[in-house]
């Protein structure tokens, strides 16, 4: 996993986490342009509330690396790499 600013997270923080969202977006997509602002809302608000079982990884369906980066930067959670292809895409057969 990564976050916005490009670094690796360990999957092992996940495990006290009691609700993971996949979030599959692209930043070309503009039904998701509009629900990531709900989104983040709603997941800075529980994290306000000390909701800490609560995580999203986004799941990048943009065709370019660069798209999801500049996408991720608004965004508060974790993501997949985009260069792990193949995991990005058994889980969006998957789900």
């Amino acid at each position: 996993l990564t976050n916005a600013a490009g670094e690796a997270i360990p999957a092992r923080s996940l495990k006290s986490k009691t609700v993971i969202g996949l979030l599959f977006s692209a930043k070309w997509s503009l039904p998701c342009r509009m629900f990531i602002p709900v989104l983040v809302e709603v997941y800075e608000r529980l994290a306000e509330e000390e909701q800490k079982g609560f995580e999203v990884i986004l799941i990048s369906q943009d065709v370019e690396e660069a798209q999801m980066l500049e996408a991720l930067v608004a965004q508060p959670w974790l993501a997949l790499p985009f260069s792990d292809r193949e995991r990005r895409e058994r889980i969006t057969r998957t789900f």
